[in-house]
């Protein structure tokens, strides 16, 4: 039950998160959710893997993305994480997320990784991980 209800309170977040953005785009690609469809794209030399936090107007999310391109997303303070992964579209690395939720990789160096999400750029910063994402990364 716990895990439903912080499942719930992510989804409730980034809900909040896309509003005033890009939300009819957010609409189509949770409605048409291609998650189980979407190869995922493992590449262990590539820049953006590791372990990544940017400040939102919701708080800090930190992403967690490993070699074989799985990925975990982590929202603090303690408002859950969700599972997701790396695929290719135009050429270019993405992140989808279990709910269907989309973002493209803009940039990524050894210090920032910058994308785009629905129409708004963040920036996420390499190894500022919160204590409340910590644990779940150690266990992903």
């Amino acid at each position: 039950m716990g895990n439903i209800v912080n499942y719930f309170n992510l989804s409730l977040v980034l809900i909040v998160l896309l509003a005033g953005c890009n939300f009819n785009q957010y609409q189509r690609d949770t409605a048409d959710n291609q998650y189980y469809e979407q190869n995922i794209h493992a590449d262990p030399s590539a820049a953006y893997v590791g372990e990544w936090t940017a400040e939102t107007d919701i708080g800090r999310r930190s992403i967690k993305i490993k070699e074989d391109g799985n990925l975990l997303v982590c929202l603090s303070p303690s408002s859950g994480t969700t599972a997701g992964k790396v695929y290719i579209e135009k050429g270019k690395p993405a992140f989808i997320i279990r709910t269907g939720a989309k973002a493209r990789v803009i940039s990524v160096d050894k210090d920032f990784l910058s994308i785009e999400l629905y129409g708004k750029q963040e920036k996420y910063y390499a190894d500022q991980i919160p204590d409340a994402c910590s644990t779940a990364f150690r266990n992903f």
